[in-house]
């Protein structure tokens, strides 16, 4: 999942590194890109941490409310 997010942030890495010699303004908007991406990396990843571990404890919380009231 976490695959998915980092994608676009990737590529636009990418295409970054290749048109950073033509033109300052773009390498500049490339330097802002990169360290939003390095600010953000972690925090999706704690996002998606969080999500998933509620999930599971709200889905183990659910059945052991069906297994004790049914």
């Amino acid at each position: 999942m976490s695959s998915k997010v980092t994608r676009p942030i990737v590529s636009v890495r990418k295409s970054c590194s290749t048109a950073s010699s033509s033109c300052s303004i773009w390498r500049r908007f490339c330097k802002d890109i990169d360290r939003i991406a390095s600010l953000l990396l972690p925090l999706n990843e704690a996002i998606i941490y969080l999500g998933f571990s509620s999930a599971f404890f709200l889905i183990g919380k659910r059945e052991m409310f069906i297994r004790y009231h049914i």
